[in-house]
């Protein structure tokens, strides 16, 4: 039964999103594949109109960022050679796993809109490579020191991610 309750509110929400968003319809595909579209309405206890507006929210802001154009390629050798945010394998259930050492997480102000900007693109990744069954975020605090404490940068990852996993 509740499958097909959803399949119902999935036509509606479809229905809506192709009468009045069409704007929206390239950046669509991307979410629409896998469990993706379902998080949305899950996200919501199945109510259409809150996933919808939840939905138009996060396109907005994908688009805003320029997230659906960031590429590896688009960061500096170094994001990646340091080793602060890298994939790190599975847990026991299967989820998908992305490590932070934050004893290399420094404020540097010249490079913190860069920065910024290749923590979400990495947790996109794995987003995407969760395929909706959501992943884990590790802090490994070893050798951290007051000087790793930035709550500008902790208050951005909370709300980024709430932003790429779809929460409002």
């Amino acid at each position: 039964m509740m499958f097909n309750s959803f399949e119902v509110k999935n036509g509606k929400f479809r229905l809506i999103l192709n009468q009045g968003f069409n704007f929206l319809v390239i950046n669509l595909i991307a979410i629409l594949i896998n469990r993706y579209y379902m998080r949305f309405l899950l996200n919501n206890y199945l109510n259409v109109d809150q996933a919808l507006v939840q939905l138009i929210k996060y396109m907005k802001w994908r688009k805003s960022i320029g997230l659906s154009k960031l590429r590896d390629s688009d960061f500096p050798i170094e994001f990646y050679a340091l080793g602060a945010l890298f994939q790190y394998p599975s847990d026991r259930k299967g989820n998908q796993c992305l490590y932070i050492r934050v004893k290399y997480v420094k404020r540097v102000p010249e490079i913190m809109e860069v920065l910024k900007l290749f923590f979400i693109h990495r947790m996109r990744q794995i987003d995407e490579q969760s395929q909706g069954y959501g992943w884990v975020l590790i802090f490994d605090f070893n050798g951290a020191t007051i000087s790793n404490c930035d709550l500008e940068f902790v208050n951005f990852l909370i709300n980024a991610m709430c932003e790429v996993s779809f929460r409002s």
